[in-house]
Parts: C-alpha cells; structure tokens; sequence
C-alpha cells in the first residue's frame, strides 16, 4: 500500500488514466437499478445507478457486493484502510488460489506483504495431478492402473520408505516387519517434523529458593550464561528508589548469590531501571547501558548516557564511555533493547526514549551497531530521517529484539510508540542491510484484548519465538480482570499458536497464595535456557489502574514448554498397529498354513464377488492405518494430501 507522500509523488510523475473494467458479479439489484449502470458516470441521472433490494431482516443482514475486473493489472487506491483484505492469484481466473490475508494499519505509512508463490508452477501441477491419480488408483486397489501410470509417468508416488510400509502393511499384512520399519524410523529422527507441528503443553513452577535472594523490584535487567547455567540481574526500582546490587541464580544448586550490594564501590553503574544488560557468551563479559530519569524538575540529574562493561571471570567493572552520544552512539535511553554478535564482536541496539532536561522533550533512537573490538559506534538507521527508498521500522520502547546468529538476522517484535501499542513484526538482514517485514501477528488475534508488558525469547534451534504478555479488555477500561497469554511463533511456517491463556481472574485471586501461575505485571524479565528449555521469569510490577496500589514482585518462576517426546510417539504407533493385528488374528490362524496363505492373498482379491464385504473391509481397514501412520512423516515423504474427487465439480 502507497504512503500519502509517495502516492502525491506518483501523481506528479505519471498522468491520471480513465480504467476500463467490466462488472464480473454482484449479489442482486432491483427494479431497473442494473449492475451495468455503474459503467457510465452519469451523477445527474436518477436511474444511473445500482441498487439492491431488502424486504426483510434476513436478507437485510446479508452481505452485498458487487465485483469489477479491470482490463490490465492496477494499482488502485481504496477510500479507507482496509481491516482486512485477501489477495487471490492463479493461471487462469477459474483456478485461484488465497494468496494473502491480512489487514491495513490505520495510518498513512506504506506496508508491504509476501505472497505465497511457488518456482515453475506449470511443472508443479502437472506433478500433484499424476501423483493424485497415483493416490486414488492405489487406495482403490486398481494396482494394473497405478502401475501402468508410475512406468509411463517415471514418477513416484512416496518416498521408497513409505512404499515399503504399504507393502509390508496393506499388501502382506505383516503387522511385525511394518513396526520394526517404524522403530527405524523412529531412530532415524523422521518425526522430528511432526513431534514440532504438536501443540505445546505449559507447566509454570514456583522457585522457592534457600537464603537470601533479590528484593521486590520492577524494571531491572537480567540475562542467562547458558553454558555455565547462571542468571545475572542488576538494579531495578523498589517502588522508592533505584537499586545497584547485582545477583546471580546458579541453576543447578537453587541459589541466590549476591555479587555487589552496591557496584559503585567496584567502579561500576550507578542505581538505575530500565537500562539493558546484554552477555557475551565468548568472552563471559556483561554490557550495560541505558536507564531511567523519572523526576527531572531538580536539574541535579546526570543526562549522560555512560555504558559498563562487567567481566565474568574476573568479577571487575570497566567503564567504556562516560557519555556514548559524543563519540556517535545513542543518547541517555530507555526502553531500548540489546543483542551481541559474539561471533563478529558486533553489539546491535535499537529504540529507547531518550531523555532530556526539558521534560516534555523526548525522542525516539535509532538503529546502531557497537564495535566490541574497536569500541565505535555507528547510527545504522536514524528515526528522524526516514528514506524514501527503504522500508521503515518505526523506533519504540518496550519491544522485543531477538538476534539469529547463524542467518545475521535481527528479529523486532511489538512495542509501544507514543503511548499507542505497535503490533508488528520485523525482520532485519545485517548482511544485505534490508528490512523485511513479516504479516503474521498475535496481536491482531486478541481483538477483544488490549496487550500490555510483552517478553519476547527466541530458540534458534526450532526457530520458534515465545511471547508472553498481560491482557486487559479494551471495551472496558476500568476493568480489573487482567490475564496472561502466551503465543508461539513458527518462523518457517509463518503461522502464530496461543499456547495458553489463563482465566479471567480478578486482582483478588491473583492476590492469594494459591495461584498455578505468574500473575500479570508490568516491568518484568524473562529469559530463556535454549539447551534445557526452560523459561524464567522474576520480579516487575502488578497490574493496578491506581498508582498507590501498584506492588513490585521479586516472586521467581520457571516455565517448562512440552511436546510428546520421540519413545511416547514411537508407543502410540505400535498401540495402533498392534490393536489392528489382534482384532484380524481373532479370525485368522496364523499357524495353519492355508488360512496364513489365504490371509496374505485376501488384498488381491477385493473386488472378486466370492467373499463379498469381509476382503473390503480388511483392505479399508489396512488403508485406514496406513494413512494414519503416515501423519507422522514429513511432508516431502508421503503422497500429497489432496483427494481426486475433491477436484469433481457438481455443476
């Protein structure tokens, strides 16, 4: 969709032209009132025009179209931005396809969207329609007619492996040689794909820990060492003032420890919230920049955005830079988010608000990247300057920043920009210095919500993104039902799954000490152990409209995401394998000979009139669980979903 700016650009360049279009279909009309009317622009005449008829509440609600075609392909401009639209492509206009759902922010900002596509198209079809044939004359049993197809065509239906199952299953009934090519499957690591495509099972888990442990606080900082299974928190606000102590949670021994009450007296950053803390895993070194003024009417504040570096292994503090925004990094910022490329020695930092003397004055930074081995900052992306040629992220505070070291990929999800909450999703290429913006979004999903407060974690290895976040109901601002709820985000599918979303409790419940889960809160942090898969989560802020109810936390949680695990699909397979033997060996003795001949022979002889019904039965049967068990190969694998008959018009 084309900007004001642009769209005025265009005008400007090319001349207007008069389309030509045809009516291609309508819902109705009445009197003389045609659809055809509409062809010629004729406002002064009463009867140029196209009207439909309603004579009752039924037809009244229905709704009412009418669709034009226009000769050539256009960009055509709509009186207002679309909510949502749906974009259909195909080789020929009787054979369309859904290309794209999705909806129009309501600003005056260009979008743009991925369609669906496919290389050589042509070929595709022709393949899907000799591999469909191929299905349906096999599930049929017309074996002369699939085999003549599959010699002629040179093409196969499955992967051999699959070819093999249907042999040993359908063909022989060899209930014992189709699970053991099932267990080898299984080790093969052949259903990873369908173990993912399962839905996850939660499990919050209180951590009550021994000795001492951080007090209340919202707005501190924390990240993971994976590697050594520790997690660092710095500073925060108690609900009076700015905290300075700095703590770190051994995992494996369920303990606190605190490393400095105070890191001033190590030379380290003074009390703060809302600054960021970023590891490097490499070299075991934490960096910090960024916090929150929130009284300025003194003018005793220090504005200077100063940026720490705190090594590990040695337990010492380094100040890097008194003030970043002179040597060309970020002003004093909040709100701004954090990744390191250990690999390269890059840091990437992107939004915040900056801060100011004046108190009504406030920004939003930009995109830059931070040279660990040179110490430079660069400006990648300035908010205040936004090109023409290149789409635009907009700068933010409370967003997500996850970074894909593998790709060079950055990922920004969400935020909010002028007390308004954003709901996008993007992608940044470091290499190619491109912005790609993804059309999937939870948000848009929660119409009756509004999201506060979201915590965004990534898994490289499943390319899976987790989003928590609070949710209130938009239609009533004074309500205090507040809720959870968790998304996931398949990036190779492209496709967001609410995991869960917790009852509508009042703050009452949320109160007592019988709760099965983390309550809603603001100014919280959650990281995540991508070995274990562990989520965890402590401390912030509860949700309350009235300033002087509001309490910080310094409550700890850990959440356990679950798919069934290989041996338990690999159990479920041999139950229904093994269901199916033991209902045909009721009416087969497998240690006459004659019977066991006549029991593999059954499947050749389905469509002979001699044993009406029972054969079919048994090859229907057969069938049944051989597609069944096909669900759990990866798509590649196997035949392809669709039905022949399903392609059979009923005109």
């Amino acid at each position: 969709m084309i900007s004001t700016k642009k769209q005025q650009h265009l005008e400007l360049e090319y001349p207007i032209v008069k389309l030509s279009y045809e009516i291609h279909s309508y819902s109705s009309y009445t009197a003389s009132f045609y659809p055809n009317n509409i062809l010629e622009d004729k406002p002064s005449e009463q009867s140029s025009r196209w009207s439909i008829k309603i004579n009752n509440q039924a037809y009244n609600q229905s709704q009412q179209f009418i669709l034009i075609k226009l000769e050539t392909m256009a960009i055509v401009q709509h009186v207002t931005n679309l909510k949502q639209f749906k974009v259909y492509g195909g080789l020929t206009a009787n054979n369309m396809i859904e290309l794209l759902h999705s909806g129009l922010r309501n600003n005056a900002c260009s979008e743009s969207f991925r369609l669906k596509h496919k290389v050589n198209h042509q070929v595709y079809r022709e393949n899907e329609a000799i591999r469909l044939c191929l299905k349906h004359f096999r599930q049929r049993n017309y074996l002369d007619a699939f085999n003549a197809l599959q010699s002629k065509a040179k093409m196969l239906l499955e992967d051999p492996l699959i070819t093999n199952i249907y042999t040993q299953l359908v063909t022989n009934g060899d209930f014992e040689e189709t699970e053991n090519i099932m267990i080898e499957a299984s080790e093969k690591g052949l259903f990873e794909e369908y173990i993912r495509s399962c839905s996850y099972k939660h499990l919050w888990k209180k951590i009550d820990v021994d000795g001492e442990s951080p007090c209340m606080r919202g707005g501190h900082q924390m990240c993971i060492d994976v590697e050594a299974g520790h997690i660092y928190l710095l500073g925060g606000w108690d609900g009076n003032k700015n905290l300075s102590d700095f703590w770190v949670y051994v995992i494996n021994n369920n303990k606190w420890k605190l490393i400095s009450s105070d890191t001033r007296e190590q030379g380290g950053p003074s009390p703060r919230s809302n600054h960021k803390m970023s590891l490097d895993p490499s070299t075991k070194q934490l960096y910090i920049l960024g916090r929150f003024i929130g009284d300025i009417r003194g003018g005793h504040e220090n504005f200077t955005s100063d940026f720490y570096r705190y090594n590990i292994k040695t337990n010492e503090w380094n100040l890097l830079c008194e003030n970043t925004f002179s040597v060309g990094g970020p002003q004093l910022i909040y709100g701004h988010q954090m990744c390191i490329d250990s690999k390269a020695q890059m840091m990437y930092l992107f939004g915040g608000r900056t801060i100011h003397k004046v108190a009504d004055h406030y920004n939003y930074s930009g995109l830059y990247t931070y040279n660990i081995k040179t110490n430079e900052w660069k400006l990648i992306r300035s908010n205040d300057k936004p090109s023409d040629n290149l789409l635009q992220f907009k700068s933010r505070i409370g967003h997500s920043m996850l970074f894909d070291q593998d790709e060079k990929l950055l990922y920004i999800i969400g935020g909010d920009r002028d007390y308004s909450f954003l709901s996008d999703f993007f992608i940044y290429d470091i290499h190619a210095d491109m912005i790609h913006e993804l059309t999937a979004d939870y948000a848009i999903l929660e119409e009756q919500e509004v999201i506060f407060t979201q915590r965004t974690t990534f898994d490289v290895d499943t390319q899976e993104f987790f989003v928590l976040s609070g949710l209130k109901d938009k239609r009533d601002k004074k309500s205090r039902i507040f809720k959870n709820s968790l998304w996931v985000y398949n990036l190779p599918k492209g496709k967001w799954n609410k995991i869960y979303q917790s009852d509508a409790f009042n703050v009452q419940y949320w109160e007592s000490g019988n709760i099965m889960e983390p309550c809603p809160r603001y100014a919280h942090q959650m990281v995540y152990d991508d070995v274990h898969k562990v989520q965890y989560l402590f401390g912030g802020r509860t949700v309350e409209t009235e300033v002087d109810k509001q309490q910080r936390l310094n409550d700890f949680w850990a959440l356990h995401l679950v798919r069934p695990e290989s041996d338990v699909i690999l159990r479920n397979i041999k139950f229904q394998i093994r269901i199916q033997r033991i209902q045909l060996s009721q009416v087969v003795d497998h240690s006459n000979e004659s019977e066991s001949k006549k029991f593999q022979s059954l499947t050749s002889n389905l469509f002979h009139k001699a044993v009406p019904g029972e054969p079919i039965d048994l090859f229907n049967s057969r069938t049944e669980l051989f597609e069944k068990l096909l669900e759990y190969f990866p798509e590649e694998m196997k035949q392809p979903k669709g039905n022949l008959l399903d392609l059979v018009k009923v005109e």
